[in-house]
């Protein structure tokens, strides 16, 4: 029998009765002195206990040594223990705060007294209600030193691009090849061939599909099956529907993550690909806050470490003219902050057919600009389906591969401006303030959004209180045909 029975039975029925009642139930005498001492450990040095209780929160560990009074039977003596030792028993005293339920519940019991009938069951249910306390208020220690970690080599999936046990992310236009080629690799990974650039087989491992956009039954598996997968190795993420509005409620990140999490660790699933992150996202991220993209992504990161598989999210570009590919993905700098590898998709900048896969960021290996190409062609069985035609490797950096003419034309980055301006005041005015931190998370230049507001006669109202106290500037559109003559270009 444990101590905490022990001691809850000599609270509720007193030491005598305890061992009267107690001893043919199995617990021994030594069991039983065991947990008086604790308790008497507990009750008399319950205010020096809290005291260092405080002294190590608010410095966050505890001496090497301390020294302090433990009584034993009728003896006192002194005793050195570790640090490891000390911060158990704190934590175990931090704890007695949250007691006091328990303690009046076992205290209620007592009064109303115990038969040998409900002895069992009354005395199961304050233990249980022990266990659940303890295990609802465990403190972790929150540093940890170096030498207790053990050094990990980094696992690549496709060296360069997917890495296990993190976050990776893949940004491209629309129809660049990027959902295309996650089936090409998710067909690998299920099979076991060898990722391109590589001769290497590896052991055939599970996938999992989380994609909103495409269709399984006439889109994913027929380009899975072109691409060679095994189809008992691959699974989707199925949408659920609310039972009261029939509408599809898809998983999110990061309310969702524990339903993802119980979906890899069922299926062993090597790699994780989303498609596109932007549709899983939770009602209150803001894609384009880097806080706010933040706090779902580390718990994300989190599950790809803990479960070891590769979180792959597919990701469109923002409508910037910004040669800097980091800037280049829709949403916040936040995603590629959070993402251990991040590749670009984009067309070669000589060869229309010919598309490039770029390193934009890669935390865990040295800078290089080794890039994979590939060319999307007909499946011979199917010409309807498409498959990635492999083309060996180039030298290029994903900046270089941006500065290619891409139709991205001053004016179209204006229109695209404009759009973003059109959307905005499409309720009526907004705070200046807002409109501007908008346009440049979604990539618009300063000098593009600021001629775009011209072009369109955006005025720029000043807001005032009732007492002519300056407020905030506004944006709103003309409302009259002289405003617009006056704040529209020819």
């Amino acid at each position: 029998m444990s101590v905490d029975r022990a001691i809850i039975s000599a609270v509720v029925l007193g030491s005598n009765e305890v061992f009267e009642q107690l001893t043919n139930k199995g617990i021994s005498k030594e069991v039983l002195d065991n947990g008086f001492r604790a308790d008497n450990l507990q009750t008399k040095y319950a205010e020096q206990w809290e005291w260092l209780s405080l002294q190590y929160a608010e410095r966050g560990r505890v001496p090497d040594k301390v020294l302090f009074r433990e009584k034993w039977g009728q003896d006192y003596k002194f005793k050195r223990v570790s640090a490891e030792q000390l911060e158990d028993y704190i934590h175990y005293v931090w704890k007695r705060r949250k007691y006091g339920q328990l303690v009046d519940k076992m205290q209620s019991t007592a009064k109303r007294g115990i038969t040998p009938d409900t002895i069992d069951s009354d005395i199961d249910e304050l233990v249980s209600g022990l266990s659940e306390i303890r295990s609802s208020h465990t403190t972790e220690p929150r540093i940890t030193f170096l030498t207790d970690i053990e050094e990990e080599r980094v696992r690549w999936l496709w060296l360069r691009r997917l890495v296990y046990g993190k976050i990776n992310i893949w940004d491209g236009d629309p129809e660049g090849g990027k959902s295309l080629v996650s089936l090409d690799v998710a067909a690998r990974v299920s099979t076991g061939y060898p990722m391109p650039g590589s001769h290497k087989r590896r052991q055939a491992r599970n996938v999992l599909l989380v994609c909103a956009e495409d269709d399984a039954a006439d889109t994913i598996k027929p380009r899975l099956r072109a691409a060679g997968a095994d189809m008992e190795r691959v699974a989707m993420h199925r949408l659920q529907r609310n039972p009261r509005t029939g509408k599809i409620v898809p998983i999110t990140i990061p309310d969702g993550l524990d339903e993802l999490r119980r979906d890899v660790q069922e299926i062993r699933a090597a790699l994780v690909i989303i498609d596109p992150i932007s549709a899983y996202l939770s009602d209150g991220i803001n894609s384009n806050n880097d806080a706010s993209v933040r706090r779902a992504l580390s718990p994300l990161a989190d599950v790809a470490q803990q479960t070891g598989t590769c979180v792959l999210l597919i990701r469109h570009l923002n409508k910037s003219g910004d040669s800097r590919a980091i800037y280049r993905g829709g949403g916040s700098i936040g995603f590629s902050g959070a993402a251990r590898a991040v590749s670009l998709f984009a067309t070669h900048p000589e060869e229309d057919e010919l598309r490039v896969i770029a390193r934009v960021k890669s935390n865990l290996r040295k800078r290089e600009h080794v890039c994979h190409t590939f060319a999307v062609g007909s499946w011979k069985e199917d010409k309807d389906i498409p498959v990635i035609h492999w083309r060996g490797t180039i030298e290029m950096s994903a900046n270089e591969l941006l500065k290619k003419p891409d139709g991205r034309t001053e004016k179209e980055s204006r229109n695209a401006a404009k759009q973003c301006i059109e959307e905005l005041l499409a309720s009526g005015p907004v705070p200046a303030k807002e409109a501007e931190q908008r346009l440049g998370a979604e990539g618009h230049a300063r000098s593009t959004w600021k001629r775009a507001k011209s072009e369109m006669g955006i005025r720029s109202q000043k807001i005032v209180d009732d007492k002519g106290k300056f407020v905030r500037w506004d944006w709103r559109k003309p409302t009259t045909e002289e405003e617009l003559a006056v704040f529209t270009k020819p």
